[in-house]
């Protein structure tokens, strides 16, 4: 088998198939794998090409925030996990309203951020949007909830 560069050899089993798995270096997006069969003295040698999808990886996000309130700021501290570099930035929304973004920087093996707001004046949820990169699926994660208060 090979693809993207890669190659690799598999013994076919009893049911005619045989199992690979790609190495972490091939990145997302459509590969065509040629597939090859050396054949037996009593079957004939083939070849095939055919197209795969390798999907990016979904990351795991973690938020820890203090002094979220309506008509308050709040500090946001994010965590972004992945098995391959998280890079890019995060941005974080109350409703609809973007209230803070910051970028992304590698720390102990993880992707963090600290976001300070601009003032809240909408209510609702309060979520946090990374928006991905090429190896690293985007995600929407909520951190909580922004109530008005009197």
């Amino acid at each position: 088998m090979t693809v993207a560069g890669w190659s690799a050899t598999a013994t076919v089993d009893s049911t005619g198939r045989a199992w690979v798995r790609l190495p972490a270096s091939i990145r997302p997006g459509a590969h065509a794998v040629t597939m090859a069969y050396s054949g037996t003295a009593i079957t004939l040698p083939s070849t095939t090409t055919q197209s795969i999808g390798v999907r990016r990886v979904a990351p795991t996000v973690r938020t820890t925030a203090s002094g979220v309130a309506y008509r308050g700021y709040a500090t946001v501290h994010v965590s972004v996990s992945a098995k391959l570099p998280a890079s890019g930035r995060v941005a974080l929304y109350a409703g609809y309203y973007k209230v803070g973004s910051a970028t992304l920087r590698k720390s102990h093996g993880h992707w963090v951020a600290t976001i300070h707001t601009r003032r809240i004046l909408s209510t609702g949820t309060l979520a946090l949007r990374y928006g991905g990169n090429h190896d690293v699926a985007p995600v929407l994660h909520k951190v909580g909830t922004v109530k008005r208060t009197r």
